[in-house]
């Protein structure tokens, strides 16, 4: 029997690449999207003391929290356009061109850039989710903002020809990928609400679904056009309408009050070369470039996974999206804005984002896999000396001397050591209550001591932690 071509892999090759282009565009997108909401949040100003009254800082903790909500919707729809390309056998995308991109960047006709809370931010944040053919009470509100608002949305365009795709390459040999590598909300959030698990609701707005069929991928198409564009229909909790309420509530605050600004005076460009020179701020602002990095890098481990165990795809997942995320890199940013750029004071520092290595799904044949038992102590060991280095060098003044207080997030509960593991002491901090506090962390980072009459053997949990796999086997083996 003779097959078509058309209907041959072969014949599919074209219309595949095309749809993996596509899929691979649309996760650099959503990528983008929520680093530069996320930016405009850390940028908020958290205390009546930054010059707002309390009713302003109500609003704008509204404001932070429907930025919270939505980025964490994009990374939704990262995870959606991952599991996606995973169905059609490709691998999941999470590198990115870095901050800033012109106009002319994906076919957008907007800039992406980080950029604080303000008009011109969440200008750009509504056409980035306008609908595709904006009509009616939308197009009003478009034209309110600014009546050079674009006439079509390029993003939605990009999910329509996907959805156009997937109809027209549907066959056997389109979801050729594993269905064991789809991840949903239990696999990415196995928290249960009251002592019960809830796999087909969302979780913290968040709600992912595997993609084996068209029907499937057709669903999950559908579900990151309506949380972002909010069509069909009107929905008021769409990305779209939540940044229109947000642009509007801002006007009417700055028309009452013409001094009101919401953010904090964080540098113009944080990417450019010079634009934080004070030296602590720049170690807190690189802690929080090599903490996203090492998310992005424990991320593609854990949606690319090859050989690795239950139990090592276990400990991925509770690191990399609540202790990291929520722990680490939220507190992080929200010090490095308080934190001066310059020695004048007049602004302040800001992260950046920066992809200073593309997270691959495996690494060059050079290095050692880290599919391989020797490798994972190995990374860990690195990790801890680099974190415990930079948490060292940031709790410094430029002066050299130690560092007499911290910057805090805005409550009293915030006074605690903002990332727990990397406020071990140095080897200059030796009083016993700090020590013993440093010994009650969970994640405990070695600090090599120097030796001296006052140094203390390093505890046996410590050792067994940076021993080799097989050493350790074999030591509770023969335990």
């Amino acid at each position: 029997m003779t097959t078509a071509p058309d209907q041959t892999l072969g014949g599919l090759a074209p219309g595949r690449r095309r749809l993996a282009a596509l899929l691979s565009e649309a996760a650099e997108l959503e990528h983008a999207l929520l680093c530069q909401y996320l930016y405009a949040y850390l940028s908020l100003k958290r205390s009546v003391a930054e010059g707002v009254n309390w009713q302003q800082l109500e609003l704008m903790r509204q404001w932070g929290a429907s930025l919270l909500l939505i980025a964490r919707q994009e990374m939704e729809h990262l995870g959606l356009v991952s599991n996606l390309l995973t169905a059609i056998g490709e691998a999941p995308r999470l590198s990115r061109p870095d901050f800033p991109l012109g106009p002319r960047a994906y076919d957008l006709g907007i800039p992406f850039r980080l950029e604080p809370f303000g008009l011109e931010a969440l200008r750009r944040f509504v056409f980035f989710e306008m609908p595709a053919q904006p009509a009616g009470a939308d197009l009003e509100r478009l034209h309110a903002l600014d009546e050079r608002a674009p006439e079509h949305n390029s993003i939605a365009l990009l999910y329509a020809e996907i959805s156009e795709l997937l109809s027209a390459l549907d066959g056997p040999d389109l979801f050729i990928g594993p269905p064991g590598a789809q991840y949903t909300t239990p696999a990415i959030i196995p928290v249960p609400i009251r002592g019960v698990q809830t796999p087909n609701h969302p979780v913290y707005d968040v709600y992912l679904t595997a993609v084996t069929d068209l029907e499937s991928a057709q669903a999950s198409v559908a579900q990151i056009v309506l949380e972002g564009e909010g069509t069909p229909g009107d929905s008021p909790t769409s990305h779209f309408a939540r940044f229109c309420d947000m642009f509007e509530q801002l006007q009417q605050q700055l028309a009452a009050d013409p001094g009101f600004d919401p953010a904090r005076p964080v540098v113009a460009d944080p990417c450019a070369p010079g634009a934080v020179t004070v030296a602590s701020s720049l170690a807190v602002r690189d802690v929080f470039d090599f903490s996203y990095g090492t998310i992005l890098l424990l991320l593609h481990r854990f949606l690319a996974h090859a050989d690795e165990s239950h139990a090592e795809l276990a400990a991925l997942q509770a690191a990399v999206f609540f202790p990291m995320m929520t722990g680490v890199l939220r507190p992080l940013g929200e010090v490095c804005t308080q934190l001066p750029a310059h020695a004048d004071g007049t602004t302040t520092a800001a992260p950046t984002f920066g992809t200073r290595a593309n997270p691959l799904p495996l690494p060059a044949a050079s290095t050692p896999s880290p599919t391989k038992p020797g490798c994972w102590p190995q990374t860990r060991r690195a990790t801890r000396r680099r974190s415990a280095r930079a948490w060292r060098s940031c709790t410094r003044t430029s002066s050299g001397s130690r560092a007499t207080s911290r910057p805090t997030c805005g409550s009293a509960r915030d006074s605690r050591p903002l990332v727990r593991g990397l406020d071990r002491p140095s080897p200059r901090d030796r009083s016993g209550p700090v020590r013993r506090a440093a010994r009650r962390q969970r994640l405990h980072v070695r600090v090599r001591r120097r030796a001296g009459p006052r140094s203390r053997p390093i505890p046996a949990a410590a050792r067994e932690l940076d021993a080799p796999v097989g050493v350790t086997a074999a030591r509770r083996k023969g335990a």
